[in-house]
């Protein structure tokens, strides 16, 4: 007999026995400030084929045994796990819940193409620049690159415009990029990202994703921090 698959949207606390079948959107380590060689968690976003996120959470003690199977872009049945409230200042969906692993939960590879591979939620501008806006959750931007260099002054012309501060590696993968010669009409999609009102800035983070279409390529990038930084204006 076949098992029943659950949606994200049904998932809650009332029960436990939930069947999700999920592609891993993002996947990252939550630092732990006080032993830095040690992550603190492994942490998750999820999409089902609905197009609905949610996010979910292994804690260190269980990090051996899921981080070799949880890889970004596969498709997963995942069942018995813990589910709980959705808090914090870095959330990754604005799903009323999440999902916590325990060392019961069972995770096993799925063949099915019903997940979609477009796995961006873009918020228009208007929204995310909207002074009620709540910035706890992480969001997906698209705009047209502008500019790029030292810091510049916020302008509003009929358009949004805003600047995106990237860090690490990234600064040297998008010089070169720049150098190519691909500077015009270079579209930027940004992923789970999160959103500072002062001044219209958005902030990427380890668990962010870049990535620039100059018409004819796509180029991603993972961000990680460093001192070196570089501001880019965006303009969707």
């Amino acid at each position: 007999m076949s098992t029943k698959h659950n949606f994200i949207s049904n998932v809650s606390p009332r029960k436990q026995s939930w069947t999700l079948v999920v592609r891993v959107v993002r996947a990252w380590f939550g630092q732990n400030y006080k032993n830095k060689k040690l992550p603190f968690s492994m942490e998750l976003v999820l999409i089902d084929r609905k197009g609905d996120r949610i996010g979910a959470s292994i804690r260190r003690t269980l990090i051996y045994k899921f981080k070799n199977q949880l890889q970004e872009g596969m498709v997963f049945t995942i069942s018995s796990f813990n589910v709980a409230s959705n808090i914090g200042s870095y959330r990754p969906s604005r799903n009323e819940y999440k999902l916590n692993f325990t060392i019961n939960t069972k995770v096993k590879l799925s063949k099915t193409v019903l997940v979609p591979t477009n796995v961006y939620s873009f918020t228009p501008a208007p929204n995310v620049f909207n002074e009620s806006y709540d910035n706890n959750y992480l969001v997906d931007v698209i705009g047209v690159m502008i500019g790029v260099g030292v810091e510049k002054e916020y302008e509003r012309d009929g358009t949004y415009r805003f600047k995106c501060t990237l860090f690490g590696e990234y600064v040297e993968e998008l010089n070169s990029f720049l150098s190519s010669g691909e500077s015009q009409n270079v579209v930027v999609a940004i992923m789970l990202t999160k959103v500072k009102l002062f001044q219209a800035f958005l902030v990427q983070y380890k668990f962010s994703y870049i990535g620039i279409d100059p018409v004819t390529k796509f180029i991603s990038f993972e961000l990680q921090s460093s001192v070196d930084s570089v501001n880019a204006d965006v303009a969707p």
